[in-house]
């Protein structure tokens, strides 16, 4: 456990400063995007809700079979990682490898299972009534 205080005193001055500037700079946009959507407000224009990030969509469900199919591949890659380590009794750096190998290959698997499983899929249409009017 002693070995990972150095790992993260360095994440904690590179990450601590980039985090707080984002923070500062995400603050001060907001503050501002409010600024100029009551000066629209006051002179009686409306603003588009166009500009709304915060709106919601439907989410894809490919990314999220993908996603979720490759989080599959990686846990499975580790727990066979650590089982063909244990039952070999290999060391940090042969295990390493072992480790590497037996993720990228599952997770390569999982990428293989989920473009055969899509492949046949429609993609949902997100808006169909452009396709009405005409």
């Amino acid at each position: 456990m002693t070995d990972l205080v150095p790992i993260f005193g360095v994440l904690g001055v590179f990450f601590a400063p980039v985090l707080l500037v984002w923070v500062i700079l995400e603050y001060r946009k907001s503050k501002l995007r409010n600024s100029e959507r009551m000066a629209l407000i006051s002179q009686g224009i409306i603003p588009s809700e166009e500009e709304v990030k915060w709106k919601k969509t439907n989410p894809n469900r490919f990314i999220s079979l993908r996603n979720g199919i490759a989080l599959v591949g990686i846990a499975v890659g580790i727990i066979v990682a650590f089982l063909i380590s244990e039952a070999m009794g290999l060391y940090e750096g042969k295990a390493f490898a072992i480790y590497t190998a037996s993720i990228l290959l599952f997770l390569g698997i999982g990428y293989l299972v989920y473009f055969f499983v899509t492949q046949n899929m429609k993609v949902p249409v997100e808006d169909e009534t452009h396709l009405s009017q005409e």
